[in-house]
């Protein structure tokens, strides 16, 4: 499925059902990112699950594809609504942290990337400011950041990835300077 194929089903999933309120693309397995950035995407989305205490799989959550209601929600007499207040490659936390904050339903429309042929322009600086942004929306995240690191990298998964050590130099970096962020 190409680009515009991806954003025509993202569109349909959202207007096909009504009680869905964020649409966003499952990248598949290219994810066409390096795989040390997607250790920290992966880290940004599980940390979002336990801050929010969601049970289920979140099988992508960050690929800049997706879509959602900007209308009032009402649940049990409650207004709510997504508002993003990101500036830039935090767009895609800032979506998923508002609907799993206020309990929205999402769903996921898979698509296929093609192999990446250039470097991204993405930084590891761009992985510390979307953290900064996360641990200043929600300040109380900053408390069990350590918890939550600890409990990651405990995953199988993620000690496999861990292994090859320059994914683990960049991922020993992250943690340092994401421990170092003042809010």
């Amino acid at each position: 499925m190409d680009r515009g194929q991806s954003l025509i089903a993202i569109f349909q999933e959202l207007v096909s059902d009504s009680s869905v309120f964020g649409v966003m693309a499952n990248r598949g397995d290219n994810k066409a990112i390096s795989p040390a950035r997607l250790l920290i995407e992966q880290f940004e989305v599980f940390m979002l699950k336990k801050y929010f205490n969601y049970p289920n799989d979140i099988s992508d959550g960050q690929c800049g594809l997706w879509a959602y209601r900007t209308q009032k929600s009402y649940n049990n007499g409650e207004s709510k609504c997504i508002k993003l207040t990101a500036k830039s490659y935090e767009i895609e936390l800032d979506l998923l942290s508002e609907l799993l904050e206020k309990k929205l339903r999402f769903s996921f429309v898979n698509v296929e990337l093609p192999k990446r042929d250039v470097p991204s322009s993405f930084t590891f600086e761009n992985n510390i400011n979307k953290m900064k942004f996360l641990l200043s929306k929600y300040p109380k995240l900053k408390r069990s950041l350590r918890s939550y690191i600890n409990s990651f990298e405990n995953i199988d998964k993620v000690k496999e990835v861990l292994a090859d050590t320059e994914i683990k130099n960049m991922w020993e970096r992250y943690k340092v300077e994401i421990g170092k962020i003042k809010i």
